[in-house]
């Protein structure tokens, strides 16, 4: 009976905070969007702060999802002034000593409470974290302050052989935008690179665009290994500038049915004679992932990459007939004419 009583009061009063935790975060949250729009002054969200310091980092970090940089340093400011380093402190602590679900909410919330000099440092060391998931919210806050430093830190500690987040670094490296280029170079030009971290690099050149990309990429198109000569091509094709139109007519030609299967992919972006004349060719391709992917990249070039298909309905080749006729008929089917 005794323990019946005080599973109850626990309850309530557990229900008790959980309330006036809520009722502390709208307030804090509504003052901070009136100080945003210039509704209040500083000094009145000065004092909101200094009460409501429990909910400070929750409501900072959700206000960061629709506020400006701008907007985010003034925030930060107005914690420095009001010397709120014990949320700061506590954050910098769990990120060293708690457990690593604690280490994962201070390596993601930090960037919203602090400034970078403060906080680069302790990020940089979370990215040799045991657990993966406080490295890649170490990596991603680290890229949301721009910390160009730790691009190699987050190739050398997360891109790694076996299951590693190859899309969500490329994203990740991808936030630092054209600050990158020269460090991505730099490190795929390292011999010491490892495999995947090369991977990445030059998958992340694909989606930062910058002309200049393309010559490196060119480089890199001759590598011994099938996986980056794939990843180079795939870059290049994402890239989009004519530039790159020469290396993927090469490279559809390469030894490696992966590569040409990439090239042919690619060439969806370039549509023209030149690329018209290698899918059509490419379309008598031994491997059927190849042929697939001339198809559909003709057929992704509108009336003249049609015409290239329906030309080749009566081609002497079965598997180019086969192919023409299957894509033609499918984009038929889908309303494309």
């Amino acid at each position: 009976m005794a323990l019946s009583m005080g599973v109850i009061i626990y309850n309530l009063y557990a229900n008790y905070r959980q309330k006036q935790y809520l009722v502390q975060y709208e307030l804090l949250n509504s003052g901070i969007s009136a100080f945003l729009k210039g509704v209040i002054a500083k000094n009145a969200l000065k004092g909101l702060v200094l009460v409501h310091q429990e909910c400070l980092t929750s409501v900072l970090a959700q206000v960061a999802q629709t506020a400006s940089k701008a907007d985010c340093h003034k925030l930060i400011d107005i914690l420095v002034e009001c010397e709120s380093t014990a949320v700061v402190d506590k954050e910098l602590h769990q990120l060293n000593v708690g457990n690593w679900h604690e280490r994962l909410n201070a390596a993601t919330y930090l960037p919203f409470i602090a400034h970078t000099e403060i906080i680069s440092e302790p990020l940089l060391g979370a990215l040799t974290d045991e657990f993966l998931d406080v490295r890649i919210a170490a990596a991603n806050s680290l890229a949301q302050l721009g910390v160009v430093a730790a691009i190699k830190p987050i190739l050398i500690n997360l891109a790694l052989e076996g299951t590693w987040p190859v899309q969500r670094l490329i994203e990740i490296i991808g936030q630092f935008d054209v600050d990158a280029i020269p460090h991505l170079k730099a490190y795929l030009e390292d011999s010491h690179a490892s495999h995947p971290g090369r991977q990445v690099a030059i998958a992340s050149l694909g989606i930062i665009k910058d002309e200049a990309s393309v010559a490196f990429l060119e480089k890199l198109s001759n590598d011994q290994s099938v996986d980056i000569r794939v990843w180079v091509y795939r870059s290049l094709g994402q890239l989009q500038y004519p530039s790159a139109l020469p290396a993927l007519l090469i490279g559809i030609k390469d030894s490696a049915w992966e590569v040409r299967a990439t090239c042919a992919k690619a060439l969806k972006h370039f549509s023209g004679e030149q690329s018209i004349d290698s899918l059509q060719k490419g379309m008598s391709d031994s491997v059927w992932w190849v042929r697939l992917n001339c198809a559909t990249s003709l057929m992704a070039m509108g009336a003249p990459g049609k015409l290239a298909l329906e030309k080749m309905n009566d081609s002497p080749d079965q598997f180019v007939r086969d192919m023409s006729q299957m894509t033609l008929s499918q984009n038929t089917n889908k309303g494309i004419v």
